[in-house]
């Protein structure tokens, strides 16, 4: 009603405020209103979050005010009694016995509306309060409301010590107060009460104590808000920095980066670029002598760049590429935004600075040391970045990542290729990219000793990257000099990720029976048995767990493989699967390329776990799902868990494994390329689908779309990803409300 009285003419707003101070005087009376809201101390720290004194020296009008609107309420109840009653009444005269009428001061709505909004802060109702700042957002022409700070206002050196102050004038009438300062806090609310319900909203973050607290969404979604009200007008805080903001969110304990990642890229819209906060209209310094320094909250911090880092971490453990991409090119648009205000601010200071004559040209201001220069990115997540990209068959992308052209270079420069953590990565990359060139400069670098000579060992994970790029291309000569080279230097030891690529290649060529084919599965299946032989006592020692189960998988899939499995499951063994997600997905993809995307469905059907509760921090709040009402007990727990899986051998040896692999994004979205190659070669050959093939496809996909959705992602992003697929899914965008069962399994 306050907001709408202020865009009215005198008339309506005399109207329309005359009840709003009736019903703030009848909150009054009840209680509702807090006092505190009227009390001011000063604090020592002239930066500490602080109500500005208006409410406190303007009580006595307020308090009048609403009296005066009681009255007049009372007054206007009985004359209408009066009138249809036809009666008289003593009480019909507001002041009994007098012949004047009382003259209370009028105040402005905006100090009303101030009112309303510290009593939202004060009696805990953040979130209405936030609700009626929202709606100062412009949203049209005209409509546009001013924020002030109180602090700069009173601090101001127009402001002559021995006058008293003006400040708490301002929202008198145009009679009382001159039309200067009317003008200036026409349509103006303090900018602290913004600063206020910012912090405030900090607090009402959801721990996942029953149903206590707002989602980190939907703060995080009203602080921009604030924030851009904020901005309109050139402010910040004033009492701290929006980073310790984004910490606050992050140490509240209500986000779980991990499991919902796509939040701490929504956090990023807080942080403030170079100069920004230090520019701020309410971020003037305190007079030390001569000299100004800004506040020390306000110092250069590299939090921002460490989000971002933290987001393409989580992204790369859910093996999510476009989030790893999407937090990638944030990144880089962050650092390009604070040179671009750097070099803004620079020339700026050099066209405003006057040249001395007979001077050379020389800069005389002071470096600046900003951390949002430079994206810093850590060697070894840039390497699991080039792993996944490697992983999802994007080369494009990382082709730009080495050999980018830009003015900055390439992201993995030269200088990196000496770390062995990125040199392993990039010769992955480059064996599944055909780089060949890159690959030997790589193993050139890490084998010599700096003189060009090969005087040193390769790293063990360089060694392993140069068997898995040879199993992967089917090089089974260089796969046994590999080992030659392996077994006469000490020092090695093998990954799982050899294991997993071997049981691929095994499944790439088992589908085609010609002659080629035949040839290649007797020698990959030499060099397999070689290899697990040859390391026999490290791989029994500290890979068994992973070999059982790749041996597992490998049975599952195919019996002519199960059969090949027996010569290594000669006795029964018991264990729980411990297959890490990128390990599988390695095995998934020789499954995928060589039975199709209908068998590598079933394969993630038997051993991966499936939704919901598995994957509710996924779909949770912030990632962080509620706290179970009662503790689940030990036998509960074992009752939900899945069945075992049994490998039996045809010598009665059974393989029984415990426990599922937890699947990430980059294992359905195997299976949906898959599904995309498939329809490719469909489309190319001019084939129709029988009905038959073409429920199946359409099965296939809903599955993986419900999968995806309980792993984190919305169904309309799901839906725009899938492309053209979507339509052969038959899939339709829902409505705003739409969630799937949680007590419906992904298959049905």
């Amino acid at each position: 009603m306050i907001l709408e009285a202020t865009k009215s003419n005198e008339q309506e707003k005399t109207s329309v405020m005359s009840h709003v101070l009736e019903i703030i005087a009848y909150l009054h009376h009840s209680g509702l209103i807090p006092e505190s809201i009227y009390k001011y101390r000063p604090h020592q720290d002239n930066y500490a979050l602080q109500q500005p004194p208006t409410l406190h020296l303007l009580s006595s009008q307020i308090l009048t005010a609403l009296s005066d609107a009681s009255w007049r309420a009372h007054e206007a109840s009985v004359q209408i009694a009066k009138e249809r009653m036809n009666a008289s009444y003593f009480l019909g005269h507001e002041i009994p016995g007098s012949r004047y009428k009382l003259h209370v001061t009028e105040l402005a709505p905006e100090l009303w509306l101030e009112l309303v909004l510290w009593s939202c802060l004060h009696g805990g109702w953040i979130l209405d309060g936030t609700a009626i700042l929202e709606q100062m957002l412009p949203r049209e022409e005209g409509s546009e409301w001013n924020l002030i700070s109180w602090r700069e206002l009173l601090q101001s050196k127009d402001e002559e010590p021995s006058s008293p102050l003006r400040g708490w004038q301002l929202f008198g009438t145009p009679i009382k107060s001159n039309e200067e300062d009317r003008k200036l806090t026409q349509r103006t609310i303090s900018s602290e009460i913004v600063t206020a319900f910012v912090d405030g909203l900090v607090n009402t973050m959801r721990v996942g104590v029953g149903t206590r607290g707002t989602d980190p969404e939907g703060i995080v979604e009203h602080i921009k808000n604030l924030k851009q009200l904020l901005d309109l007008h050139g402010l910040s805080l004033g009492s701290a920095s929006w980073d310790s903001v984004m910490v606050r969110l992050l140490e509240s304990g209500g986000i779980a980066p991990e499991k919902r990642p796509e939040l701490l890229l929504s956090i990023i819209d807080l942080a403030s670029g170079f100069g920004t906060e230090v520019g701020s209209v309410n971020a003037s310094s305190a007079n030390v002598g001569n000299f100004h320094e800004p506040p020390y909250f306000f110092d250069a911090s590299a939090l921002s760049i460490g989000f971002l880092h933290r987001s393409m971490r989580s992204f790369v453990d859910n093996g999510d590429v476009a989030g790893v991409i999407t937090s990638l090119q944030r990144l880089q648009d962050y650092t390009d935004n604070n040179r671009q205000r750097s070099m803004r601010q620079f020339f700026d200071n050099l066209k405003n600075t006057p040249l001395l004559q007979d001077q050379p040209f020389t800069s005389r201001f002071i470096p600046i040391e900003f951390p949002g220069f430079e994206c810093q990115v850590p060697v070894p997540l840039l390497a699991k970045t080039l792993d996944l990209i490697t992983e999802s068959r994007l080369l494009y992308l990382g082709r730009s990542l080495i050999f980018s052209e830009d003015l900055d270079g390439p992201l993995i420069d030269h200088s990196m290729y000496y770390n062995w953590v990125m040199a392993a990565s990039i010769i992955r990359f480059g064996s599944v990219a055909r780089e060949e060139k890159l690959v030997l400069k790589i193993v050139e670098i890490t084998g010599s000793s700096g003189n060009g000579q090969q005087a040193r060992l390769l790293h063990p994970e360089i060694l392993n990257a140069l068997l898995n790029a040879q199993v992967q291309l089917h090089r089974w000569e260089s796969v046994q000099g590999i080992q030659d080279y392996v077994l006469k230097n000490p020092g090695y030891w093998p990954r799982p990720q050899v294991l997993a690529n071997f049981a691929a290649a095994l499944l790439r060529l088992s589908s085609d029976m010609n002659e080629y084919t035949r040839r290649q599965k007797f020698k990959a299946r030499t060099a397999f048995t070689d290899f697990l032989f040859s390391w026999e006592a490290l791989i029994l020692t500290s890979l068994r767990n992973e070999l059982n189960c790749i041996l597992g998988v490998l049975s599952s899939v195919h019996q002519d493989l199960k059969d090949y499995c027996t010569q290594f499951l000669a006795f029964s063994v018991r264990q729980k699967v411990q297959l890490s997600a990128n390990d599988f997905n390695l095995v998934l993809g020789g499954v995928l390329d060589g039975f199709g995307s209908s068998k590598g469905r079933e394969t993630v059907e038997m051993w991966c776990y499936r939704p919901p509760k598995t994957f509710e921090p996924y779909r949770a709040p912030g990632g962080l799902p509620s706290m179970p009402r009662f503790r689940i007990s030990k036998g509960e727990e074992y009752e939900s868990r899945p069945e075992d899986i049994t490998i039996t051998q045809p010598s009665g040896a059974q393989l029984i494994l415990q426990g599922r692999v937890r699947p990430n994004r980059q294992t359905i979205w195997a299976i949906l390329r898959k599904v995309q190659q498939e329809e490719d070669v469909r489309r190319a050959s001019k084939a129709d689908l029988t009905t038959e093939t073409r429920k199946e496809v359409r099965d296939t996909l809903k599955w993986a779309a419900r999968f995806l959705y309980y792993l984190g992602f919305d169904y309309e992003d799901i839906i725009r990803d899938l492309g053209s697929l979507a339509e052969l899914a038959e899939l339709e965008a829902p409505p705003a409300s739409w969630h799937p069962p949680l007590n419906v399994s992904p298959s049905s």
